[in-house]
């Protein structure tokens, strides 16, 4: 596996990559549905809570395609560049982001 370095430099193959895994919105859609059905979640109907949805699915994408299995102490803050990106492209309609937390839930090791 290539470090998140090379990986991310700007270029074309990096950029489709992150638009494919990352920023795609019918993947994302998918990577949702399946999230809410295994923790029998259901999707908020407020204002903005859409793009919301899709920003921490693409959190969640991204993390699982530059580092796999994340496990407990082993966890890595997604670059400032990438979470521009997904914040462009899922925007806050009251500029409310939220920074990183630890995950809420927790799978024994």
């Amino acid at each position: 596996m290539m470090s998140r370095d090379e990986d991310l430099e700007l270029t074309l193959e990096g950029v489709a990559h992150m638009e494919m895994y990352c920023l795609d919105e019918g993947t994302l859609r998918l990577v949702r549905m399946t999230w809410n059905n295994i923790f029998a979640l259901e999707d908020s109907q407020d204002v903005g809570s859409d793009n919301r949805e899709f920003r921490f699915a693409s959190y969640r994408r991204f993390t699982i395609w530059q580092d796999g299995h994340q496990r407990r102490g082993n966890c890595r803050p997604i670059p400032s560049c990438c979470v521009l990106r997904i914040w462009l492209n899922f925007p806050d309609p009251f500029a409310n982001y939220t920074g990183y937390k630890e995950a809420p839930f927790r799978v024994p090791d």
